[in-house]
């Protein structure tokens, strides 16, 4: 169902139906302008449905209010294993929340937080989490304006469970820490 233009009335249709549904495992809802209302049903019916695993919102644009949202969902959904939220533009509010929400919950194994601009504060919350949460293994955090205390401490977690981390550390800095690499690699 990606990139079908659904807007807020197709994401409160799409709600209405998670909130009855016995068999539907994977949506995909990929940029489909679901905006505030689409958004805020959506994720209400992620609290009460017991089938969903896999959720891409790919490119849903949520802002802020969106990770309180989201994360008051996920304190409570027993079923999701997989949840892209890429681009969902959550910044720093959205990010504490979705830490707060990883401390309790115990079914997300995979989750893409790409260029959400969290900052490095939401990044240290995040890593805290990852110390008490013990399902989640996967975790992108791309472009999220962290640094490398943060990539530091997240990657330690995650591989403690054999987790793995995709991207922390902005481009330019991936290649300065590249440059100083082969630098010193080359002195050696």
């Amino acid at each position: 169902m990606g990139n079908n233009d659904l807007r807020e009335g197709g994401g409160q249709a799409i709600a209405a139906a998670l909130r009855v549904n016995t068999t539907l495992t994977d949506l995909n809802l990929w940029d489909n302008q679901l905006g505030k209302g689409g958004r805020q049903s959506i994720t209400a019916a992620l609290r009460v449905n017991t089938t969903l695993t896999d959720l891409n919102l790919v490119l849903n644009s949520m802002g802020e209010g969106g990770g309180p949202v989201i994360a008051a969902a996920l304190r409570v959904n027993t079923t999701l294993t997989n949840l892209n939220l890429y681009r969902k533009d959550l910044r720093e509010g959205g990010g504490q929340e979705i830490a707060a929400a990883l401390r309790v919950n115990t079914m997300l194994t995979d989750l893409d937080l790409d260029d959400n601009e969290l900052g490095e504060g939401r990044g240290q919350a995040i890593a805290a989490a990852l110390c008490v949460n013990t399902t989640l293994t996967n975790l992108n955090l791309d472009n999220n304006l962290m640094g490398e205390g943060v990539e530091s401490a997240v990657r330690q977690s995650l591989g403690n469970r054999g987790g793995t981390l995709l991207g922390v550390l902005e481009e330019e800095e991936e290649e300065e820490a590249s440059s100083s690499y082969s630098s010193s690699s080359s002195s050696s």
